[in-house]
């Protein structure tokens, strides 16, 4: 081989070489994305567990609401008798005293 055949053959393999450091490069910036992207996935799938767990909080609020609720409303009805019977009573004597 003579000195013209091996700086063809150097300059071919420049070529091949700079080639795959520009795919190299292409590539860590490709993972780099990647890395990126996995980061606000795991920083979303973090958010998204802590609002769930805002919710059940609110859930077990709503549901500790509805129980007392519940329980007001025997008291409540009871309440509301006697204030229809303390009405009727007194409109009874009020009509009473007009006649």
């Amino acid at each position: 081989m003579s000195g013209d055949d091996h700086i063809e053959r150097l300059a071919r393999i420049e070529v091949v070489l700079a080639g795959i450091q520009a795919e190299m490069a292409t590539m860590r910036d490709a993972l780099m994305r990647l890395v990126r992207i996995e980061e606000q996935h795991a920083a979303t799938r973090d958010e998204v567990r802590r609002v769930h767990e805002r919710l059940d909080a609110i859930d077990a609020r709503l549901d500790e609401a509805e129980r007392r609720i519940d329980g007001l409303r025997g008291p409540l009805v009871w309440l509301a008798g006697i204030a229809a019977t303390v009405v009727a009573g007194v409109v009874s004597v009020l009509v009473g005293r007009v006649m």
